[in-house]
């Protein structure tokens, strides 16, 4: 087993990108390949991977029912969209991220740190919610700004939010 560091340039070169963002990967698990590719933007390390044997594409952290908090919005924004061209041209049966932050009432999240949601939304999403997210991305622009849809959030990171992060990090809270 393989642990990778954390950090784009780690990431990267353990799986041997060459043209971090473009491109992919492959993981080979002996008789069973997945597909991995660079999605920074939520962080600069983030990845996406796609298994063609349960046809679903793990998000991370990038797309989930919930806050779809965002770092680095261009990046955001081009990684996602590269996210949809992937799904143009491989059969996806679900987007899986890593948690729920959304009920079942749609737009509506549960408290950040909440550990009771007795209604919330199942993990998987469709590709036609990776679709909505890509056009919500692309009517808001350049300028990020929250945006609420029925199974996530756009959820910008501000620059108080950054400073305040990089502060608590240098004090090791």
């Amino acid at each position: 087993m393989t642990l990778v560091e954390s950090g784009a340039p780690s990431v990267r070169e353990y799986f041997g990108f060459t043209d971090w963002p473009n491109g992919t990967a492959t993981i080979d698990l002996g008789g069973r390949k997945l597909t991995v590719l660079p999605i920074p933007g939520h962080k600069e390390d983030s990845i996406a991977v796609y298994d063609p044997h349960t046809r679903w594409l793990l998000s991370g952290d990038t797309f989930y029912p919930g806050r779809l908090y965002i770092w680095e919005w261009d990046s955001y924004r081009a990684s996602i969209a590269r996210l949809v061209d992937f799904s143009k041209t491989h059969r996806i049966s679900a987007l899986m991220g890593t948690h729920i932050e959304m009920s079942r009432t749609q737009g509506q999240d549960y408290p950040m740190g909440s550990s009771y949601q007795p209604d919330e939304a199942g993990l998987a999403l469709l590709p036609e919610d990776l679709l909505l997210l890509d056009a919500t991305l692309s009517e808001i622009g350049k300028e990020p700004e929250k945006r609420v849809r029925d199974k996530f959030i756009v959820r910008p990171v501000s620059k108080i939010e950054r400073i305040l992060t990089w502060v608590a990090k240098r004090l090791g809270l």
